[in-house]
């Protein structure tokens, strides 16, 4: 199985926009950032504001499959977050042969005093590989305040779009595109 975490600020897991940079941080494989930010940022740099993508995985059983997964997701954010409010849902194929992946737009209030971030969830699983039991689930988050949406909310989705999972069964790389 591939060790993610040696890709941890590769830029080859999908295309940045330009004037956006891959960075470490924790709890994540990696973020993608403005270089110079748009949005204001706060001093001690909280994921709650200014805008980013980040990108994580976990393991989770070979047989799980997204119509399981995108709504136990769901559910645990409305216990996090009452008031979230999901603006869209869709499952789909990006590009030929692509993998599926679940995509949901939704707002909620974050942070103290509290204030309405937008964020774009998308959740890939990567194929299953022979003989394991696991197979790993990448979630991609892009967050921004919630004014600066129709800036941001066209980049997150091309660097969803390009997101690609390598070792797919062609023996190429599961590009998104």
């Amino acid at each position: 199985p591939r060790d993610w975490s040696s890709d941890v600020c590769s830029s080859d897991l999908f295309e940045l926009p330009a004037g956006w940079r891959v960075e470490e941080i924790p709890g994540a494989l990696f973020a993608a950032r403005p270089v110079e930010p748009l949005d204001p940022v706060d001093p001690a740099g909280s994921v709650a504001s200014g805008s980013q993508l980040t990108v994580s995985a976990r393991r989770v059983p070979v047989d799980a499959d997204l119509r399981r997964i995108a709504p136990a997701s769901l559910a645990r954010l409305r216990r996090e977050h009452p008031d979230l409010q999901v603006d869209t849902e869709r499952v789909g194929r990006f590009g030929d042969g692509g993998l599926t992946v679940y995509v949901r737009a939704v707002r909620l209030a974050v942070g103290r005093p509290a204030r309405t971030v937008s964020e774009v969830h998308a959740l890939a699983l990567a194929p299953p590989e022979p003989q394991r039991p696991v197979r790993d689930l990448f979630v991609l988050v892009g967050r921004c305040e919630a004014d600066a949406v129709e800036r941001h909310g066209p980049l997150f989705l091309s660097m969803i779009a390009t997101f690609r999972i390598g070792d797919s069964p062609d023996g190429g790389c599961g590009d998104l595109a």
